[in-house]
């Protein structure tokens, strides 16, 4: 009878049945869905969902008390998002509850994190819609705030690079890069010039100071060994002999100084001058007077 009852299709549906069970056991497992555990349905009205799919946890503070189970959508309404949220039956929602939208970690997707009041004594019931909010990202509010000073700064180079790219292809520029040119070939000109000079003729400079070190160094030997303290002594001397001389000749003391210091003699020395000046310009004028010369040796009578 069994043999009957237990046919090679009834062992087949059997089968299909129990695979079709672990099949849909399976894909609410992965999908964390528990189907024995019963759950609590609410519902909330998004304007942009920013990537939340179907299986996307919901936390309280963090703590995982359910997930998205459905996601229903009209684009012809301004709200057009209607998401299915799944509770726990242990978690009670006070009104007011609110279901903000938020990411899942920097990396992940999004997730919905219930916001609740302790202080309301009244909750919700499954099958209310809560109200929802949509907390910026991280990676949201890096585009909201960074990306237009990147687009700014970015502008602002452009428009450095550009004025850079045209000062430097400026004909200023390209001169003044050719006079660093030429300069640089001076420089390394003069630097060539200057090796030489040091190489060749400083050496033979340093060895004629030397010479002239020990020369003057001679010189000092010299100088030293002179006796200059007795020079000194000996002009001092003529020095003092000098000066008794002099104050004498004004002391009217001695021949010299009264012939310096008599106005008389200087009288009759002016005299004399002028007698013999005259006695000159008469023998000129008359020679035969003073001066008697005969070839013959005969004197002339006359006077």
């Amino acid at each position: 009878m069994f043999q009957k009852i237990f046919t090679r299709e009834v062992k087949i549906g059997l089968l299909a049945v129990v695979c079709g069970f672990v099949l849909f056991f399976g894909c609410n497992y992965l999908k964390g869905i528990n189907i024995f555990n019963p759950m609590n349905c609410y519902f909330a009205k998004y304007e942009n969902l920013g990537g939340l799919i179907v299986s996307s946890p919901v936390y309280i503070k963090g703590y995982k008390v359910g997930q998205v189970s459905e996601i229903r959508y009209d684009f012809t309404k301004d709200v057009p998002f209607v998401v299915t949220l799944d509770i726990d039956m242990d978690v009670t929602l006070p009104e007011g509850t609110v279901a903000e939208l938020q990411d899942d970690g920097l990396l992940g997707g999004k997730c919905i994190n219930l916001v609740i009041d302790n202080h309301k004594t009244a909750y919700a019931k499954s099958g209310d819609t809560l109200a929802v909010s949509t907390k910026l990202g991280v990676v949201d509010m890096l585009t909201g705030t960074l990306v237009p000073k990147v687009e700014s700064a970015v502008s602002s180079a452009d428009s450095l690079m550009k004025a850079l790219n045209k000062i430097a292809n400026s004909k200023q520029v390209t001169n003044s890069l050719n006079s660093v040119e030429k300069i640089t070939s001076n420089l390394e000109t003069t630097t060539t010039d200057l090796k030489k000079v040091v190489k060749n003729d400083v050496p033979k400079v340093m060895t004629d100071v030397d010479k002239a070190a020990v020369n003057l160094a001679k010189v000092g030997e010299k100088v030293n060994n002179l006796k200059i303290e007795e020079t000194v002594d000996g002009v001092n001397n003529a020095v003092a002999e000098f000066n008794a001389v002099v104050k004498k000749i004004n002391s009217s003391e001695g021949s010299a100084g009264m012939l310096l210091n008599d106005p008389s003699l200087y009288n009759n020395l002016t005299d004399a001058s002028r007698n013999i000046d005259e006695l000159i310009k008469d023998v000129k004028s008359n020679p035969k007077r003073y001066v008697h010369f005969s070839v013959f040796g005969k004197k002339d009578k006359k006077d």
